[in-house]
């Protein structure tokens, strides 16, 4: 799991999501799904936690360090909204206070695809909200994969303008090679579609437009 990967897992539990900073995600000024599109998925509700890679136990717990123990949050029906759901974790700040993180959550099915549209930074604002879009595949009852949105498949569609959105390129290295031999890097990659224009482009696309790898995978929690 890359840099990128574990930054987000780190942002994604407290689902306060604040800032992307960083993390270089593809971001969506909109979800895939509304109140009225979004379903849902039964199989999404319960206690959930991260499947952290080895390195994420091993690199900075010294002897006799607590064990470090995987992200976990919860995910439910959202009260008063028919078709959304929300994620919810507890932590305790340095304070000693509890600090509880909640955050909505739509999923959508298109074609033979589910997708989740997460809504990071800040609810208020309206104009301030951002989403993250991901794919998602369930391999039994009880672990499901993440897929995110591979970031320059996504600039150079937007580049093409075959889907509304913005791109931040980094600025022209002298020595490197000209521009147009080069793969661009994108330092920051937006979305601004629409629900509805977002829906038919992802129905058209399907998995062609998320990364193959580098999911993130989720365990069910089991009440002991």
């Amino acid at each position: 799991m890359d840099r990128a990967m574990l930054c987000a897992l780190r942002l994604l539990l407290p689902v306060a999501l604040a800032s992307l900073t960083g993390c270089q995600w593809v971001v969506s000024k909109h979800p895939l799904s509304d109140e009225k599109t979004s379903q849902i998925d039964e199989r999404l509700l319960g206690k959930w936690e991260f499947i952290a890679p080895v390195s994420e136990h091993t690199d900075e717990a010294g002897e006799g360090s607590p064990a470090q123990v995987p992200p976990r949050f919860a995910i439910g029906r959202l009260p008063g909204k028919e078709n959304l759901l929300e994620m919810a974790s507890v932590e305790v700040d340095s304070d000693g206070h509890i600090q509880i993180h909640r955050a909505p959550l739509a999923a959508t099915k298109l074609g033979d695809d589910f997708y989740l549209s997460f809504q990071v930074g800040p609810p208020e604002p309206p104009e301030k909200r951002v989403y993250w879009i991901m794919r998602y595949e369930f391999h039994g009852d009880h672990e499901a994969r993440l897929f995110l949105l591979d970031r320059n498949t996504i600039a150079a569609a937007i580049e093409r303008e075959e889907v509304a959105g913005t791109v931040v390129k980094s600025p022209p290295d002298a020595n490197l090679p000209p521009v147009e031999l080069v793969k661009p890097k994108y330092l920051e990659v937006a979305l601004t579609a629409p629900t509805e224009e977002l829906r038919k482009y992802f129905t058209a696309q399907g998995k062609k437009v998320f990364q193959a790898e580098g999911n993130l995978t989720l365990r069910r929690v089991e009440e002991r």
